[in-house]
């Protein structure tokens, strides 16, 4: 009697919840047969674009929802960079929002051109054509590894706690 919960087979359904017990039923990979394993990883490894990530760089604006940084390239394809006009009505977390964003870029590159990698396309557009602007001829604003940089002297003007005079 004991030996059906002990059989290899039945422990996985008994104790994974597969016979209708407590969840659903296991997907890893191994339950996969070897040749649907081996199409399962190429699918898997090949996510698309790659980007670089910069670490130790903020991921979002504490206490909200405004994200700074990706976690992974859109397989889909990479989110071009628009510049879009901030107006004066914009909430102000939103403004709070961008202050910290320019000052984690300042803090993070300064003056240097840095790479686009993992930055979130829609808080660069925010700042992009003014505050950050392309740093190399020709540009690609679909692409991860498009070079950006911090026009110092916009910086100054539209964020003076952030930059500051150096």
């Amino acid at each position: 009697f004991f030996s059906r919960f002990f059989d290899s087979r039945l422990s996985t359904m008994f104790f994974c919840g597969a016979g209708g017990g407590g969840g659903p039923p296991p997907t890893h990979v191994f339950a996969l047969g070897r040749r649907r394993r081996r199409s399962y990883k190429r699918k898997v490894l090949d996510q698309g674009p790659v980007m670089l990530k910069h670490r130790g760089f903020p991921g979002r604006f504490p206490g909200t929802d405004h994200q700074f940084t990706l976690r992974r390239a859109n397989p889909r394809g990479v989110t071009p960079l628009v510049a879009r006009e901030r107006f004066r009505d914009r909430r102000p977390t939103d403004r709070r929002a961008d202050a910290a964003f320019m000052a984690a870029l300042w803090e993070h590159f300064g003056d240097a051109p840095f790479e686009r990698g993992n930055l979130d396309a829609g808080r660069l557009s925010w700042l992009f054509g003014r505050e950050v602007v392309p740093a190399e001829d020709p540009f690609d604003p679909e692409s991860y590894e498009a070079l950006l940089q911090i026009d110092v002297v916009a910086a100054r003007t539209s964020f003076p706690d952030v930059v500051g005079d150096a």
